[in-house]
């Protein structure tokens, strides 16, 4: 059990490591703040969707679509640049309650789908490795 929640702390932290991204020229940080935070919500929802085998091929299906919703917010992030120090730890403070509300979705939901179905695990070191990637890119 300590594995699986350490494996889904980490993606939660690589989830939460692309916050601060963003895109064209009307992009802001805040945008893409709340952007990457909306479909942080929606991969929590579809693992709590998550009930048997049978659920777990169309939570897969659908974590592989929002990876890439999550690869474009890393473009986005890489085109707009970074924040200062200081507007960097303003953004992170406003948004804070809702990273930690949305980080800990995330945990319980993905600790409860590998309960309910061990393939979920692979799907989820599979989202893992996208964020990781995107990650690099910030």
């Amino acid at each position: 059990m300590t594995r699986v929640l350490k494996g889904t702390g980490f993606l939660a932290l690589l989830l939460l490591g692309s916050l601060l991204s963003s895109c064209s020229s009307e992009d802001t940080h805040e945008a893409i703040m709340k952007d990457h935070l909306a479909l942080m919500e929606k991969a929590a929802a579809i693992l709590e969707a998550v009930e048997n085998k049978d659920s777990t091929a169309e939570a897969g299906k659908k974590l592989e679509q929002l990876s890439a919703q999550f690869e474009e917010i890393g473009k986005r992030s890489e085109a707009i640049g970074t924040l200062d120090k200081d507007s960097g730890t303003a953004l992170q403070e406003k948004f804070k309650t809702r990273q930690e509300e949305v980080s800990t979705r995330m945990i319980k939901a993905s600790s409860a789908a590998i309960t309910k179905s061990g393939e979920m695990q692979k799907i989820l070191q599979d989202l893992a490795k996208v964020m990781a990637h995107q990650r690099k890119q910030l």
